[in-house]
């Protein structure tokens, strides 16, 4: 049987039709459903193609749905169904032709025939109606604007015009009417009058124009929300830049859309690497709403299959315009069902290739995240995703201990299958992120290692190419990378590649993390890219920054270096515009500017040394 693949929703809108054959229209399901008109046509088209409904349409755009008795009809009714009289079967076409007014009309418009449908419609019996001309059923502005009369002549030349207007009826009152008139002529095409068929609209039309204010009002709450969307992600914007954690950003993100009216709830979650499921990380306008359900990111479990992880699986924003028929929510139906909202949005939270996690959205309201209002919403997304990574990168920065992660592969270029000889040192020692992905790493290469280092960048896709800037035995290079996996993923968990050396084939790679970082998923993306990579060492630095450039500034600098230094920062020789040129600082240290440029340009070498490229400790 049909019915037995039907989901509960569909099952539902069927118990609605009695099986006696008779029209219902959408608007009078929907208001028994409860539900909006468009998911109940939704639903209804859905049981047309089940085989469980047929419908036809009514006047300009209006639909009517019935169900078949055959349908309805259990065996033994259905066996009486072939032995029910003719006569009962024609009653039913009698009946249907009585819904309508049929007349016909000589070829000057006047009323030569008219049924009983058109008495009922009209309100004016057959005798008053024949002899009539057309034209006593318009309305008065119709008839002075000679409407009849042009309708006439258009179905003259035309052959057929169909038309909704409002007719008279025979108390004088109104109502609105579809209308078809057919010229009809004799075998040599001469006219000989009219067909006219009149059927009363005026509760299709009511119907209209209820589906309309009611498209207009949902038309204006989602302008409405929009503004309001937009209103929110500038304050977001502006609220997560003064940020400086994870915690903090994904805060004030929940709250801030939870706190409008066009928005019940939100949360956001993170993927469970172990586990693969969905954790929740922050919630506002609700309070527990992941306690008890399970929300998997493994391609092979069903519970993946709903908005949240797909968007985390596909990196594309999810939406549902209505939870009351939308089949993805089933294996959690019974939980959500509580909270009261009709529509959803699951956007993931990602920067350049790194899925920070899963920001999720309710609305009351159904079909909430449509149009402009799903394309401002997608675009946070990226927003935190950015302003996470920056935090990450900051805490950093600003951190006095990082994870230090040190890697190895032996024997890297027959790993790559790249023929060379593996000899010499490839040695990068700083790297520096350019944009959209695209990084310069800054290292040297022994004579005996050059072939080496063009034959890796002729077999890497992302090492793009290695230009050489000194010459000797130990020859300096910069090279270009372009959406490096390793150096992608350790830029967005706020960490570096701190050393990377190729020595007699071996590759030894060194990376510092923050302390909160996702260490797992850096480990994870190296043993990605490289296979056979070894993890030798994981432990945890500490980096005395503010140390080292004391210790530079009191130590390592000449007298004549700091007071150079000192002299060039306190008379405004940094600031933009300069307060003072240099010649201006030499002038005053009393000594000449190519003098005052090389202690200047000293000074700043070795605390850039201190700050950019000296190595932590281990932490007690």
């Amino acid at each position: 049987m049909a019915g037995q693949s039907l989901t509960d929703s569909l099952r539902e809108t069927l118990a609605l039709f009695d099986g006696s054959g008779t029209p219902r229209t959408t608007a009078e399901l929907a208001d028994d459903l409860e539900i909006g008109r468009r998911s109940t046509y939704e639903r209804l088209e859905r049981l047309v193609e089940h085989g469980e409904l047929e419908t036809k349409r009514v006047g300009a755009s209006a639909r009517v749905w019935w169900r078949p008795r055959s349908s309805a009809e259990t065996p033994d009714s259905a066996s009486d169904a072939g032995v029910r009289p003719i006569q009962d079967r024609s009653g039913s076409i009698v009946g249907e032709l009585e819904q309508c007014a049929i007349c016909l009309l000589d070829s000057n418009g006047r009323v030569r025939t008219w049924n009983a449908g058109a008495e009922r419609i009209t309100d004016s019996a057959a005798g008053a109606a024949l002899g009539e001309h057309i034209s006593t059923f318009y309305t008065a502005a119709d008839r002075q604007a000679d409407g009849p009369e042009a309708t006439l002549e258009t179905v003259a030349e035309t052959g057929a015009v169909e038309t909704d207007q409002w007719r008279v009826r025979g108390d004088g009152s109104t109502d609105w009417a579809a209308v078809t008139v057919e010229a009809i002529r004799d075998g040599s095409g001469n006219l000989e009058g009219f067909a006219a068929v009149l059927r009363d609209a005026t509760e299709q039309r009511e119907t209209e124009r209820r589906e309309t204010a009611e498209r207009l009002r949902r038309q204006r709450e989602q302008l409405e929300a929009l503004n309001t969307l937009n209103d929110v992600v500038r304050e977001i914007i502006d609220t997560i830049t003064q940020r400086s954690t994870r915690e903090e950003i994904e805060r004030v993100v929940c709250e801030h859309l939870a706190a409008t009216e066009s928005y019940l709830f939100a949360w956001i979650g993170d993927v469970d690497v172990t586990s693969q499921t969905v954790v929740g990380r922050t919630e506002a306008g609700v309070d527990g709403y992941l306690d008890g359900i399970s929300i998997s990111v493994d391609p092979d479990d069903e519970r993946s299959k709903g908005p949240t992880g797909r968007a985390i699986l596909k990196r594309e924003i999810q939406t549902t315009q209505d939870i009351r028929v939308d089949d993805r929510h089933d294996p959690w139906r019974s939980h959500i069902e509580e909270y009261g909202f009709r529509s959803s949005a699951a956007i993931p939270i990602v920067h350049e290739d790194t899925v920070y996690g899963v920001l999720n959205v309710y609305a009351e309201r159904p079909r909430a995240f449509e149009g402009r209002e799903r394309d401002v919403i997608s675009q946070l997304g990226e927003v935190v995703g950015h302003a996470i990574a920056a935090a990450e990168r900051k805490r950093a920065l600003m951190s006095d201990t990082v994870v230090e992660l040190q890697f190895r592969i032996r024997d890297v270029f027959g790993t790559l299958n790249v023929d060379t000889p593996t000899i010499g040192t490839i040695t990068l020692n700083h790297v520096v992120p350019i944009e959209d992905d695209e990084y310069l790493v800054y290292g040297s290469v022994t004579a005996n290692g050059i072939d080496g280092l063009e034959s890796l960048v002729e077999a890497l896709p992302h090492w793009v190419s290695v230009t050489y800037r000194t010459g000797g035995d130990e020859r300096g290079f910069e090279l270009r990378l372009s959406e490096p996996p390793v150096l992608s993923t350790v830029a967005s968990l706020g960490g570096s590649v701190e050393t990377a050396v190729i020595e007699d084939g071996d590759y030894l790679m060194t990376l510092h993390a923050a302390p909160g970082a996702d260490v797992r998923q850096v480990v994870d993306t190296v043993q990605e890219a490289y296979p056979d990579v070894e993890l030798l060492k994981q432990r945890q630095l500490r980096i005395d920054t503010s140390e080292r450039v004391r210790d530079v500034l009191e130590a390592d600098l000449t007298d004549r270096q700091r007071a150079t230094l000192e002299a060039a920062y306190h008379a405004g020789y940094y600031e933009w515009p300069r307060d003072a040129s240099g010649e201006d600082v030499a002038e005053s240290l009393e000594i000449a500017p190519p003098t005052f440029n090389q202690h200047l340009r000293k000074a700043q070498r070795k605390v850039f040394d201190s700050l950019l490229s000296s190595p932590g400790r281990p932490v007690e």
